[in-house]
């Protein structure tokens, strides 16, 4: 596990509960974080647990959860919402979505963050903003 999974699965377990979302409608597969292709899932999730969200997408997609440093750590602390047997949809179970040909990267390109990057684009908003 990394060092990044164990500060992010401690701040998940301090803050408090709110409901997170995930937009899965379109989703980038093959060639990721970014710059993948197009694949529609037509997903969309919520839950006040964050683990059990990552759980249950996991599995929609059909990826292993031992991949995932972040399940693999709350697994291994027994954190609730890592068991999947555990959780409750009240709507679409994530076999609803298998078989839909997602094709998760083989490698991952790296994402780096640019500071000047978020400046010309705070930047840019602020105008955007000023001529509407």
């Amino acid at each position: 596990t990394t060092v990044f999974s164990q500060m992010l699965l401690d701040l998940i377990q301090t803050l408090p509960k709110v409901v997170s979302f995930v937009d899965g409608i379109e989703v980038m597969h093959k060639v990721g974080p970014i710059k993948g292709q197009p694949h529609m899932l037509n997903c969309v999730a919520a839950g006040t647990n964050p683990v059990a969200l990552d759980t249950a997408l996991m599995a929609a997609l059909e990826l292993e959860h031992s991949k995932n440093p972040l399940l693999k750590l709350a697994k291994e602390r027994k954190v609730a919402g890592s068991n999947l047997d555990e959780l409750i949809f009240p709507m679409l179970k994530p076999d609803s979505f298998m078989d839909s040909g997602f094709q998760p990267p083989t490698t991952l390109k790296p994402i780096s963050f640019h500071p000047l990057k978020l400046i010309v684009s705070g930047v840019k908003r602020m105008v955007m903003r000023i001529k509407s």
